[in-house]
């Protein structure tokens, strides 16, 4: 079997942002902050980044009328949440099941309950959310460049995309850590599109995930879930772990 969510062949041996050249085994969480801007950085540990997602939040800009290779995506491509972020460590992890303690989660986990404790926080995150929006909008216009009433229909779409988002960014800095609230996830295995350890951070309320993929749910494995089955594999005697 292929192990998807590594360097596509085409960037192997080459680096980018001014990065070290990657090498066949890597993907594009290796090295994080040498092939990216200081920008799309949320916040940094010792240990560990806060990173926004890439995609969108909004199933509605990956319609098949929006995409510009006609192809339907609202089920897999948008987000998870209004706020879906990544925690990923510096360290070179290939996923949870190489963890053999919880050391890695907890710190992921406190780094991001310092930053959301920070004043700037929820504007940060606000941002780089409308950015990732932003950034999908300009790919939707260029592909329907020549087609006029796509293009206007398109801009009704993002009238409301924009309206929804404004909503929950004035309700994001409400939340708190909680299952009410912000919730981390992992998804293990084969499920993770990409293998480098990384931790889901999202707003669970349903009113951050009306426009949202809920197609990973059935994936998505809670922290406490993931450390409590560490913790028990631990307590096994070492005879009876497996190697």
């Amino acid at each position: 079997m292929v192990q998807k969510g590594l360097i596509p062949p085409a960037l192997v041996g080459k680096g980018v942002g001014g990065g070290p050249a990657f090498r066949r085994s890597e993907t594009f969480f290796t090295n994080y902050e040498q092939h990216n801007s200081e920008s799309l950085i949320l916040s940094k540990s010792e240990d560990s980044y806060i990173i926004g997602n890439r995609a969108s939040h909004d199933i509605r800009l990956y319609s098949k009328d929006c995409d510009p290779m006609g192809t339907d995506k609202t089920a897999a491509a948008a987000g998870m949440s209004y706020m879906h972020l990544l925690i990923i460590p510096k360290k070179k992890v290939y996923n949870v099941v190489q963890l053999k303690d919880n050391e890695a989660i907890k710190e992921m986990i406190d780094h991001f309950n310092k930053f959301w404790q920070r004043r700037d926080a929820a504007e940060k995150v606000n941002a780089r959310i409308r950015l990732a929006m932003e950034e999908r909008e300009k790919e939707v216009i260029r592909s329907l460049e020549k087609d006029a009433d796509k293009k206007d229909a398109f801009e009704k779409v993002m009238q409301d995309v924009r309206g929804y988002a404004e909503l929950c960014a004035a309700k994001l800095k409400e939340l708190r850590v909680g299952e009410e609230g912000i919730v981390f996830r992992f998804h293990a295995g084969t499920d993770a599109s990409i293998p480098h350890l990384h931790m889901h951070v999202l707003a669970s309320p349903v009113e951050f995930r009306q426009h949202s993929t809920l197609v990973h749910d059935r994936k998505a494995i809670p922290a406490a879930m993931v450390m409590e089955v560490i913790d028990a594999e631990r307590s096994l005697p070492l005879s009876s772990q497996v190697l």
